[in-house]
């Protein structure tokens, strides 16, 4: 049985003073757009989960080999992802109505993966060809979209994520006792192989032997 410690200030351990600032301007109450005001508190709760599923990820890495282990490793690693993207598009409905864009509430997203040029439900879209203001210009710069995007921006890669863990199991390859790896890029989904030069192993500043798809170690960064 594993029994997990959670801090009682769970759910309000996030400190975002740009986002509390935001809240007193819409002026959070129920006299005010009631679809606003629940986008907003959707966008720091959905933060809040996910905070609370990377401290549980941190428990779970001090647990002995056990079972449950890994699937608590992954339960966590999805949870965040899957919290992390309803608040991007919570992010969109709150967009959509400070602007008072007019998209359907019910149909309105982020942003669009088909070829088509235009959607009248994608947020983007309306920005970029009727606002094109600081905050046009941020989320492009921020949250490239997702056609045309770069293969090497954070966001591209996140999504991909993203999209990997939607439809299976994303690869979380034990390549030593006790270590986890992160792929370069999820949707390769071969064997990982030894990086060679000249028939060698290549190692990295830590002595590591590197791996195919497995260069970047994302899962070092904080």
């Amino acid at each position: 049985m594993v029994q997990l410690i959670v801090d009682d200030a769970s759910g309000n351990l996030l400190q975002v003073p740009n986002w509390e600032r935001v809240g007193n301007k819409i002026s959070l109450s129920l006299n005010n757009n009631i679809i606003l005001v629940r986008a907003h508190l959707t966008v720091k709760d959905k933060l809040e989960f996910a905070r609370s599923h990377l401290s549980i990820l941190h428990y779970a890495y001090t647990l002995p080999p056990i079972p449950v282990k890994n699937l608590l490793k992954r339960s966590m690693v999805e949870n965040i992802f899957f919290n992390l993207t309803s608040a991007l598009d919570a992010l969109s409905h709150e967009i959509n109505q400070i602007y008072q864009l007019n998209v359907d509430f019910e149909k309105v997203q982020l942003d669009h993966r088909s070829s088509q040029p235009n959607q009248k439900n994608c947020l983007r879209c309306v920005l970029d060809n009727h606002i094109n203001d600081r905050l046009t210009s941020h989320l492009n710069r921020e949250l490239p979209r997702t056609i045309g995007a770069p293969n090497n921006h954070w966001y591209t890669t996140f999504l991909k994520y993203r999209n990997q863990l939607m439809h299976r199991i994303l690869c979380l390859i034990m390549l030593e006792p006790g270590r986890d790896y992160l792929p370069d890029d999820p949707t390769i989904l071969d064997d990982p192989k030894y990086i060679t030069i000249n028939g060698k192993v290549k190692f990295d500043a830590n002595g590591s032997p590197l791996f195919s798809n497995y260069v970047h170690r994302r899962e070092h960064l904080k």
